[in-house]
């Protein structure tokens, strides 16, 4: 299915995954709405919406905090008002914050939940009347392995990133019979972002994944046509459909045996 011409809004898009999401998108052929909230990390909506419309397409940057009702409900209206229409809905943005349970803050376990399953929750809720009553749209959450492989640490993401998952899946039910499409992608492996090297500070001793392969992923997800749906797609069960994928395992592969060697 062609996403030319469609309207996509991606959260957590001023840059890492959410700025890969929108460009794929974007060179797919669709319009991009770049939300995302002021963070003291680089990368801004202004900048992924000059790239996006560097690839000819239409752009629309709004400062949004996903957690916020208001800011939500505020994009859904500017998105409307400018393209008159929303089919995509990527809800990308998401937070971390690594302690063990006894030692965890619960402010910051609020605020990983906040920001990891109250935004898509209230990002969905406002979404999905418009694409009901349209009869078509698609819901793409962003996911984690962490959902089905919690480590030690890793509580308060691992809780957010299952929740994210029964979400997609519920919703996925209750909008079948409207033409709706809710799906989730499932991020096996260690994106290297902005957040991820500034923020978590992490040295895994794997090769980091660059975040194009997620919005690689999310293009072909999103072109899928209905009735495609309730599926929680792992990014490496994608790669003999998405060359791109395949050849950007392959070479992580590739380094990662070489280091063992």
């Amino acid at each position: 299915m062609s996403l030319t011409d469609q309207v996509a809004i991606v959260t957590g898009a001023s840059r890492g995954i959410g700025r890969a999401i929108s460009l794929a998108l974007a060179n797919a052929g669709a319009h991009i709405v770049v939300a995302a909230r002021t963070e003291p990390i680089p990368g801004t909506v202004e900048e992924t919406a000059t790239m996006v419309r560097e690839l000819g397409r239409e752009a629309l940057p709004l400062e949004m905090d996903v957690a916020s009702e208001t800011d939500v409900k505020h994009t859904i209206d500017e998105t409307l008002k400018k393209f008159g229409r929303i089919d995509i809905m990527v809800n990308n943005a998401g937070t971390n914050w690594s302690r063990n349970v006894a030692d965890f803050e619960s402010k910051r376990w609020e605020l990983v939940m906040k920001v990891n399953v109250l935004g898509p929750f209230l990002c969905s809720r406002h979404v999905l009347p418009h694409m009901i009553e349209r009869g078509s749209g698609h819901i793409l959450n962003i996911s984690s392995i962490s959902a089905v492989r919690p480590r030690p640490g890793s509580s308060a993401y691992s809780a957010s990133k299952a929740a994210l998952d029964a979400l997609t899946i519920a919703s996925s039910m209750e909008t079948h019979e409207h033409g709706v499409q809710v799906n989730a992608l499932r991020v096996e492996g260690t994106i290297e972002t902005p957040g991820t090297t500034m923020l978590l500070q992490l040295k895994p001793t794997e090769p980091m994944w660059p975040a194009e392969i997620v919005g690689e992923a999310a293009s072909y997800v999103c072109s899928q046509p209905f009735p495609y749906t309730g599926n929680i797609c792992a990014l490496a069960e994608l790669r003999s459909s998405v060359p791109r994928i395949d050849e950007i395992l392959s070479g992580l592969e590739q380094q990662s045996g070489a280091k063992r060697s």
